[in-house]
């Protein structure tokens, strides 16, 4: 069985100081092969926020953000990354 093409979108994701220490992104390539690029990030004690590019099978893809979701982080696709 031949696997679909990877494909790569783009997000801006924030999360609640509770998650800060949970290793969301390193269970993202464990659970769904998702590969990740950070292309901008704030955390602090109280709050994280990422912008990032992940890249994977579409439906993989879909897998990790439900992932995401139910964990609570908040996810919402952007064109392109934004850097500063």
């Amino acid at each position: 069985m031949q696997q679909s093409a990877k494909v790569t979108k783009h997000f801006n994701m924030s999360f609640s100081q509770q998650l800060i220490k949970e290793p969301l992104l390193y269970n993202l390539g464990l659970k769904f092969g998702v590969e990740f690029n950070i292309t901008h990030a704030n955390v602090s004690e109280a709050f994280g926020h990422l912008t990032l590019s992940l890249t994977g099978q579409a439906d993989k893809l879909a897998e990790a953000l439900a992932y995401l979701n139910a964990r609570g982080v908040k996810v919402e696709e952007i064109p392109a990354p934004v850097t500063a």
